[in-house]
Formats: structure tokens, sequence, C-alpha cells
């Protein structure tokens, strides 16, 4: 009589054990032959599982049948979201995902081949078990089927629902400037800020249907996002100074006082060698196509805009740090390419440690008089090591002495962390984006390139000295996080803002004038040091004044650029729920953005298009009135 012979396999997955038992074989010679076979056609599928936003499903569970011999195997996620199922025979199988609160989800005809290794992410919806958010342009609706409760919730109460809990979206209030009397303080002083990443969030959530929370809105991020037609630099400085002022739209006791900057442009000729690594999050949590799938697209844009003396380094991180590329030359363009599409996600998110092999190589290809930069690619979320934003911040302060600055590219929503990376483009003397879209990665990446890389002047700082003898009381709109004592305006020592190459950074101040005004309204004055400055260099400044005599008494007749800054600035203080804009109307704002948009400018006519969506989610706001 022949031998039975049964293998069994004890597979620990996640919190499971699984005994998979294969059938008899005749003869030991059988048993050997099978073994040779079974390292040949053996193989895995794993990947990562999360809601619609993003956000990764930690136990949910995931099951997979083999179609021929209709063998199930079932694991749980990890807390990442993750799952693996590995030594699969090769062959056909199906998939299917159960968690509670969202509807199941299968997947069919999933061929493990001789790849042997296959990634399979999955989206799940909100299901029945859960809150069903139907968003409208005018209330929201939730139900739950388990208990037939309902309650109505506006616009705004949606900006700030999580989806089945999952939503850990970060966002800091920095509240709003107060109104200061000139003759109690006469001086503002703030350091200037580039960073758009708070308008394409809004831009995002009012394209989506839900107005932007509003701890997520920095005006001056509105406000910068755009260009606007100031002159070109002529004097040896590196930027222009403009300025213009008329009675405010919404107030006819009020004034408005635009300050402007347009930064020198720069050829891709005249662009020093760069040299960049990128420091890409893998993690489990960028798993979605706007995320990880998005982060490769608009790298891939970039490296195809570079010159060939420029070099790349790539290094990722995920529950670990990992060296994709070490620093190489765009000469060897397709090797870089590659290099970033075969970028897999998966794992915790241990930011700190990524942040220092990124370091390591960027000090591996640095170079003096070049552009030496960190891009780090990410959803801000870190739970490996350092977690809290100020630990890394710290961390990237010390290597910023050293030449070497960071631009953080933001990707994704659901757990977004906004803070982190505005502050760690803040510290490491680079720019803050948020790509909401693969046009937003042209504009960044090609578009703007030169202005992206190339700093033109650093720590720059704005001191505007209002004269009390015209101007009764002053209001900074915007700039909350930027704010800089004003005994520090001269000091060189505390860190300001950098400017690049091309780049225009415009503030808007509210001002309300004395009975019986003076001769000038301000004096504006501005402090830098040229990019490759030495610590103990001392800055160089320039100063301009504005006379009352060129203040407009007719708002409708400044400039085009003047009133769309306006509107965008209104813009963000409605959304931002400013008490010194309660009385602002959206309607209005509509108005003045149409007044002021031409038809051949899409940026200004998708901002049009914002804020009519706006306006539909936000019917109560739009219909107070206007005081005149």
């Amino acid at each position: 009589m022949s031998k039975i012979f049964f293998r069994v396999f004890l597979i620990t997955l996640i919190s499971s054990t699984l005994i998979i038992s294969f059938p008899q074989l005749p003869t030991s010679q059988a048993v050997t032959q099978e073994n040779e076979t079974q390292k040949e056609v053996f193989g895995s599928i794993s990947g990562v599982i999360t809601d619609e936003a993003g956000a990764v499903i930690p136990g949910a569970t995931v099951t997979i049948r083999n179609i021929e011999t209709g063998a199930e195997i079932s694991v749980t996620t990890d807390e990442n979201g993750e799952y693996i199922f590995p030594n699969l025979p090769i062959g056909i199988y199906e998939v299917k995902v159960t968690a509670d609160g969202f509807n199941s989800t299968y997947r069919q005809n999933i061929a493990l081949s001789k790849t042997l290794k296959t990634k399979l992410n999955l989206v799940l919806s909100v299901g029945s078990t859960a809150d069903i958010v139907e968003v409208t342009g005018q209330t929201v609706t939730i139900e739950r089927s388990t208990s037939q409760l309902s309650a109505t919730y506006s616009a705004r109460d949606v900006a700030d629902l999580p989806i089945n809990k999952q939503n850990t979206e970060g966002y800091k209030n920095y509240g709003v400037n107060p109104w200061t009397n000139s003759e109690k303080d006469r001086f503002s002083t703030f350091a200037i800020d580039v960073d758009t990443g708070s308008y394409t969030i809004a831009r995002r959530k009012l394209n989506e249907g839900v107005l932007p929370p509003k701890d997520s809105v920095r005006v001056e991020e509105f406000i910068n996002y755009f260009k606007y037609q100031y002159p070109n630099p002529v004097t040896k400085h590196p930027f222009s100074l403009t300025m213009e002022a008329s009675t405010s739209p919404f107030d006819a006791n009020r004034y408005l006082l635009r300050i402007g900057l347009k930064g020198r442009e720069v050829t891709l000729a005249d662009r020093p060698p760069t040299h960049l690594t990128f420091l890409v999050d893998n993690s489990g949590s960028m798993a979605s196509d706007d995320k990880l799938g998005m982060v490769k697209q608009s790298l891939k844009m970039l490296v195809k805009h570079l010159k060939d003396h420029d070099t790349v380094a790539i290094t990722t991180y995920a529950g670990g740090v990992n060296l994709v590329l070490s620093p190489t030359p765009i000469s060897q363009k397709s090797v870089i390419l590659s290099a970033i599409d075969e970028l897999e996600s998966g794992g915790g998110t241990a930011m700190e440690a990524g942040i220092d092999l990124a370091y390591k190589q960027a000090h591996a290809s640095f170079a003096p008089n070049s552009i030496n930069r960190i891009i780090i690619c990410s959803d801000g979320d870190a739970n490996i090591g350092k977690t809290s934003h100020q630990e890394i911040l710290e961390q990237i302060q010390e290597y910023v002495k050293e030449g070497i600055t960071v631009s953080t590219i933001g990707f994704g929503m659901g757990n977004y962390k906004d803070t982190m990376m505005e502050q760690f483009a803040n510290k490491g003397n680079g720019n803050y984006y948020y790509i909401d879209n693969i046009a937003q990665a042209k504009r960044i990446f090609v578009e703007q390139l030169n202005g992206t890389l190339q700093v033109i002047a650093k720590d720059v700082k704005i001191q505007v000295e209002f004269n009390p003898k015209t101007v009764a009381k002053y209001r900074l709109v915007g700039y909350e996080n930027r704010d800089i004592a004003d005994a520090d305006f001269r000091n060189d020592k505390v860190d300001a803002g950098e400017i690049g190459a091309g780049h225009t950074v415009t503030a808007i101040y509210e001002v309300q004038l004395k009975k019986q005004p003076s001769s000038n309204i301000a004096t504006v004055r501005l402090r830098y040091k040229t990019p490759d400055a030495k610590e103990e260099t001392p800055a160089e400044e320039v100063a301009a004044t504005y006379d009352l005599a060129r203040l407009k008494q007719n708002f409708d007749q400044t400039s085009e650029d003047f009133r769309f800054s306006i509107a965008v600035t209104a813009l963000a203080e409605v959304l931002r729920e400013s008490p010194e804009a309660k009385n602002w109307s959206l309607e209005k704002i509509s108005s003045i953005a149409q007044s002021s948009t031409q038809k051949n400018n899409p940026e200004r006519e998708e901002f049009l298009g914002l804020v009519k969506k706006a306006l539909e989610l936000s019917p109560k706001v739009a219909s107070i009135p206007i005081k005149r």
C-alpha cells in the first residue's frame, strides 16, 4: 500500500494562523518533484485597504478564493491598512473585502502569474451600516440605516465631518490679526510668504462640494497663488516694490492698501546646477491614486524639465527607510524615471528617519554655488520615531544651516497634515505647495519651475510704518503665522521668508483714516539677504512711502489687479469666518472677481467658479447685506 503524504503549511498572517492541506501523492519521488515545483510557482497577493478619502482602514477582512480549487483564506488588515497572502499557488483568484461601516467590494480574475507578486490596493465606500453623507448645495443629510435617525447639517458642518472616523486631517488656527491703534503702535512687521498650499486645498474641497475647514484657510496663500502685473525690478535689488490703495467696497469708512513685490526673473540657461533629493512617503496611507500615483506623475514631470548637469537622488520612507537611487545625473534620465515608476506603497510612516537619509544623499551631491534642495512628497502623516512636527522641525533647522533647503509638496485627503507640511517648508527655507490635480503639478514643476527651485532673496522681512497723523488704525489681513516682533526687523539673526525667481508677494491692509489726515499714509521697508550671504553678512534694506494724494476714492477705478487681489482676500476672509468679514457678501465678492477677470485668464476664471461654488454652499453667508 502506498504511503499517504500530506504537507501542512502553518502561515501566520497578522493575527490569523492558516493551515492548508494539499492532496496525497503516491510516492516519495512525487513529493520531491512537488517540492522542486513549489519553489517556482508560489507567489503572493498584498496591498492596502483605504476609504474614499485615502485614509487606511485597519481591521478590514480580506478573503481570497482560488477559482480552480475553491479554497478560501481570510486575513485582517493591520493598523496601516495592509494585508498579505504569501505562498499562494499560481492561479486565478477572486478577492472580497469587508469592514464595519463600509460597502463590501469584490475583485475577480486576479491572476497570480510568473511575476509571483501581485499588488492589489482596494478602496471601500461608506456603506449602509455607517453614516451615508449626501452633499448638496444647500444642506447635508446624514442617515443611519441601522437606527433610521436623521439630522441636517450645513455645508460648513460637513467640512469638519470625519467619514467613518477615518478623517484625521490636521490644520491649525492662527487667529485673525486685530485692529491696531497707530498712536500706540505704528509698526507692522512680518516675514513674506510665497506658499500656496492653502488655496489649492480649498479648491479641492470646493470642487468636491464642501466648504474647506476654516482652520485650513490662510489668506496670504490665497492671494499669493495668483500672478499680478507688478513691474520687473530695475535697481540693484532683486525685486520691485508696488503700492496701491483705495476705498473699501465692503465698508465706506475703510480703505485698502496693497503692497506688492515682484522677484527678478531667471531664465533656464541662467539657473545654476541643481541637486535634488526626492524624499517620497510610500507608507500605507499613500496608496491611493491621488497620493503616490500623483507623486509619481509629478516627479517624472519635474525630471523631464531638469538640465543635464542637474542630479536627482530618491529616498523613501514607510515602516523603514530606503535608498532607491543615489545621486544620478539627468543625462541618465531613463534610470531616474524607471526608479520613480517602481515606487510602491506599504508600511508605517517613519518620517524622521526618512529625513535623515534624504539629507545624507543631499550632502553626497552638495555643491557650492548650486541649488541643493530636498523635495518632500507626503500627506504629512508620521507614526514611527519622532512624530510631532515640532521635533522634526528642530531636526530640519539644523540641516538648513548647512545650505540644504526643503520644499514640501502635499498630496491626498482624509489624513492630510497641513500644519506639518507648511511648517517644514517654513523652517526649511523652501516653499509649500499642495497638488490637487495634474494641472497643479505642471504649474509647479514646469511653468514655474525656476521660481520653485531658485531663491533670489532670503530672510525677507516687511515693516510698514503707519503715519499716526493720517492713520487712526490698521489691520494686516493674513500672515498671522509670519508675525515678527517690531524690534527684530533689523535683527538679522531672526529667520524670515524666501522669495523665488519671478515670484510675486502681496499683502493687504485694512486702514481707517483720521478725519483730518496728514501728507502720507505709510512708509514700507523691506530687508533681505542675498541667497549666498553668510550668517554674519548684514542684510540690505529698501524703503518707499505712499502719499495720501495717491489714494483712490473710487474702488471701481482701481487697476484690475488690485480689484482681483481684493476679491481673493475677501473670499479667504469669508471662508475662514473672520469676524472682520461677517458683513462681507459673497455676491459682492463674485461681482468684483467678475469685473477683474479677463476671458483669456483661466486661473482667474477658475477662481470665479470657486466663488460661485462657495455661494451655493453658503446661502446664509451670501444673503448678509453689505454695509454702505
